[in-house]
């Protein structure tokens, strides 16, 4: 029997191995994945300027509902045909409705009305409830120009009768300048702080009028040093 005839299969058979092992190692690698939080909440009104109007007592913040393509930490952009495409290699900390309530929770804490605000994973009692849900936290174009857009509809409950008190929808909007990923961040941060800051002094005036109709709220209003728990 012919050895050399023998071993050709097991040299061709090991220089495919090597050519496959070659092909491998030119292939791109995937890009690391960059994750963002929001920049800190910047409040646009001195935090020491005297307000006469009181706060709506103590209010829980519900995390918004959402569609389950917006409850995700991706980064969305939409086209002007209407699909959505993830921004590749970026993400956010935190699901959008996350990062939505907590800012929400940080506006009212600032704005130092509101007797006490806590999460939706707090067991304890609240004068009212803000209940969402979020229809938009992409990024958008308008013309050339891009744009971080959060919208959102919300509404106050009481939750002793379980009734809504009061709807609105928000929207904000911010241009990001650029397409970096700094300034589109910066860009959500502009514009959930304008949410948020709406949807503060809308409700702090729902709850001044819930008072006037209901004198008896009164006592739950009585000023104290604002208290969070996300626990």
């Amino acid at each position: 029997m012919n050895t050399s005839a023998r071993m050709i299969p097991v040299a061709a058979v090991t220089m495919t191995l090597v050519l496959g092992l070659s092909a491998c190692s030119v292939l791109p690698k995937a890009a690391p994945m960059v994750t963002y939080k929001l920049p800190d909440y910047h409040i646009a009104q001195a935090e020491n300027t005297p307000r006469a109007v009181p706060g709506p007592g103590a209010l829980r913040v519900y995390a918004p509902e959402s569609s389950r393509v917006l409850d995700s930490e991706r980064l969305f952009i939409a086209q002007p045909d209407g699909r959505l495409s993830a921004w590749q290699g970026v993400r956010w900390a935190d699901p959008a409705p996350v990062l939505l309530r907590d800012r929400i929770v940080e506006a009212f804490m600032r704005d130092g009305r509101s007797t006490s605000v806590i999460t939706d994973s707090t067991p304890m009692s609240a004068d009212m409830e803000l209940r969402s849900t979020l229809r938009a936290f992409q990024l958008e174009y308008r013309g050339t120009e891009a744009i971080a857009a959060v919208r959102l509809d919300v509404q106050l409950v009481d939750p002793a009768k379980r009734t809504a008190i009061a709807s609105r929808r928000f929207e904000a909007i911010q241009a990001t300048g650029s397409k970096r990923e700094a300034d589109v961040v910066s860009a959500f941060g502009v514009a959930t702080d304008i949410l948020a800051g709406q949807i503060v002094e809308w409700a702090v005036q729902v709850g001044a009028a819930r008072l006037r109709v209901a004198p008896e709220l009164a006592s739950n209003h009585a000023p104290t040093a604002s208290s969070i728990s996300t626990d």
